[in-house]
């Protein structure tokens, strides 16, 4: 997470929904479970790579979902009179 994707986090959510993350402070230390040694190696690879904010942020962009839905298509405007296609939209 960049540090700006980070304070927007911090900053705003408790903000606006005080209720959705109890015992919420900024200084209050994660609680998760112990890591093997393969992911906590896996998490400090990333953490410390250098492309961490850019893949941050591409991650922020598809909601942190690990298998986002892409969605492809077109749109066409057809000219009822002739039947012809008028416009087309990527």
């Amino acid at each position: 997470m960049s540090t700006r994707t980070r304070q927007t986090v911090t900053y705003t959510l408790p903000a606006l929904f005080p209720d959705c993350l109890p015992g919420f402070t900024p200084s209050a230390a994660l609680e998760l479970p112990p890591l093997t040694e393969d992911t906590a190696r896996q998490v400090s690879d990333r953490l410390l790579a250098p492309d961490f904010d850019a893949w941050s942020e591409a991650l922020a962009r598809v909601g942190n979902c690990a298998h986002p839905i892409r969605l492809f298509g077109r749109s066409d405007t057809v000219d009822l009179a002739t039947g012809g296609t008028v416009r087309m939209t990527r």
